[in-house]
């Protein structure tokens, strides 16, 4: 089980003075690599298992105390973490880019995510759960992360990053959080609270505030914010701002999102080539407005659309 690191701020970082073996640099790109030398996926499972077993192994001949050191802080840099997919990262060597970009809003919003669970090997310290968390943070380009240490062998380590990659998690919808979201306001707890507990950006929070004081006593009859929101533009109550129609915007798009992520799972994230022609077969005349929109999503340093339209 994780240790309780209470405050966890010491007076310098932890030693980290062995080199970082290939493969442990961050990143999704190399995490891949890293796997794809390590693991055949076209071996047997007992080839596979084999593998595992042997990094196992390896890994135990460098873990010399499973006892907590006053090396375990509760924050570690980015560049003091090791990647070991091929024996930690259990749901397989690819990240999901829907989730990426859920936990890079919710990092947005919150400042951080929930720690990344670690495990003391040697002078390393490897992250045994946590691998879309820790890419998340690169791509935030932030310099630390927090950790929270297992205390166990590498052995019990990887049956830990099972176990919490096993469990059955029902994920609330973008409406359904929208709508918490909403009552949690009507219920008079604080912007900095709602956005906390719901993962709400502050700007849609905001807005559902300026709803509940334009609609007064009828507030509290609206369940949902679908309901609120409407109530209230039928009244003429309240006229959006550009922004707040903005983030509106963007809060049908997650809906979007998630609706077809429950359809499709991570299949079609993974398929660019299929999702291109199915976009191009339901948009028919319309897919260059599409293309044009899509040029507003791509990075400044990758924008191959302009050199076709």
């Amino acid at each position: 089980m994780p240790l309780p690191l209470g405050d966890g701020q010491l007076d310098r970082p932890p030693p980290l003075t062995a080199p970082h073996p290939p493969g442990t640099l961050l990143g999704h790109s190399h995490m891949e690599t890293k796997m794809t030398l390590d693991l055949d996926p076209t071996s047997s499972l007992t080839s596979q298992l084999s593998d595992l077993d042997r990094s196992i192994s390896r890994l135990e001949a460098e873990q010399t105390d499973l006892r907590p050191t006053p090396a375990h802080y509760a924050r570690l840099p980015l560049s003091g973490l090791t990647l070991l997919p091929e024996v930690f990262a259990v749901r397989g060597p690819k990240l999901s880019e829907y989730h990426l970009s859920l936990l890079g809003r919710s990092l947005t919003q919150r400042g951080d995510l929930d720690p990344v669970l670690v495990v003391a090997v040697g002078a390393r310290v490897v992250v045994v759960d946590g691998y879309h968390r820790v890419e998340a943070y690169e791509r935030d380009k932030r310099g630390d992360v927090p950790v929270s240490y297992f205390i166990g062998s590498v052995r019990e380590a990887v049956l830990e990053a099972a176990s919490r990659n096993s469990r059955a998690v029902l994920q609330m919808s973008n409406g359904q959080r929208q709508d918490l979201a909403w009552q949690l306001v009507n219920a008079n707890f604080t912007l900095k609270q709602v956005t906390t507990s719901t993962g709400i950006s502050r700007a849609q929070v905001g807005i559902m505030r300026r709803a509940k004081r334009a609609l007064g006593d009828d507030a509290a009859e609206e369940a949902t914010w679908y309901g609120a929101r409407r109530r209230a533009e039928g009244k003429g109550v309240i006229e959006w701002s550009e922004k707040e129609r903005e983030e509106m915007l963007a809060a049908r798009m997650q809906a979007i999102a998630d609706k077809m992520r429950r359809t499709f799972s991570n299949k079609l994230a993974t398929q660019p080539e299929i999702f291109a022609g199915a976009t191009a077969i339901f948009m028919g005349r319309n897919l260059p407005d599409v293309m044009n929109f899509l040029r507003s999503y791509l990075p400044e340093d990758d924008s191959p659309l302009d050199a076709e339209f």
